[in-house]
């Protein structure tokens, strides 16, 4: 199965950035970064996933949506 882009998703159902990144409590920079395939921390995005979720109504995770996570410090 191919992952879909983040920002096929963020397209589709049409929410703010702004919005996502307030009900997600993240920057508004890992927005931003998970549009443009820059490299986010692996919370974060599942953050974000959980909010994009939340709002559109159908489940996304890490399996099935493109993100490039930054490198684990641990």
């Amino acid at each position: 199965m191919q992952k879909k882009p983040f920002l096929d998703i963020y397209r589709a159902y049409n929410i703010g950035k702004w919005e996502i990144a307030r009900e997600a409590k993240v920057e508004l920079n890992v927005v931003d970064c998970m549009l443009t395939h820059e490299p986010v921390a692996r919370d974060d995005a599942l953050k974000v996933l959980n909010v994009v979720s939340r709002l559109a109504g159908i489940r996304y995770s890490l399996k099935d949506v493109d993100v490039t996570l930054s490198e684990s410090t641990s």
